[in-house]
């Protein structure tokens, strides 16, 4: 079993050397069962890039972390990580967000950042909380997700805030 250290701009390993469903899904569990113990029924986000395969491990993702008793959207879409960052800090019920995106790494790498309720990344204390709780088994069941459009309503709020600094201007 692989294990997972996380650094300053989450976790990241090459596809073919630990990036894989089943340590995405170790991560989420880790990571859901921290939050629920903070607030269960409070909400979660999911985001992806357009990497390989990242929709659907952001769903699986999404449903491990709803096992855990958390209300969980995920992207309908690939979104940037500022996007996921602005959706969880918009959301006064939202404990934190989960973004499958190996930043600026090359397209054989995958990675996990963690965000926190004010969209930022998360502090260390709990990046080693979920490192210490990652476990080799998962859930037997799933939770469910719903899905929406990240991109839609921050997109509307750039273009509000660039006219308005145009107008102020």
């Amino acid at each position: 079993m692989a294990i997972i250290r996380f650094g300053s701009h989450g976790w990241r390993a090459r596809q073919d050397s630990g990036f894989d469903r089943r340590n995405v899904l170790r991560i989420a569990y880790a990571a859901g069962s921290i939050w629920a113990s903070r607030g269960e029924g409070a909400t979660v986000l999911v985001g992806y890039d357009v990497r390989l395969g990242c929709e659907q491990l952001a769903v699986a993702a999404g449903e491990v972390i709803a096992s855990c008793g958390m209300q969980v959207v995920v992207s309908d879409g690939a979104c940037p990580t500022p996007t996921l960052a602005w959706q969880v800090a918009q959301r006064p019920v939202c404990v934190g967000g989960l973004m499958l995106t190996a930043g600026d790494a090359p397209c054989e790498y995958g990675g996990v950042v963690v965000l926190g309720a004010d969209g930022g990344p998360m502090d260390e204390g709990f990046v080693d909380l979920v490192e210490r709780k990652i476990a080799g088994r998962l859930p037997a069941q799933r939770g469910e997700v719903q899905r929406e459009d990240f991109v839609a309503a921050h997109m509307h709020h750039l273009v509000w805030q660039t006219d308005t600094q145009l107008v102020c201007s």
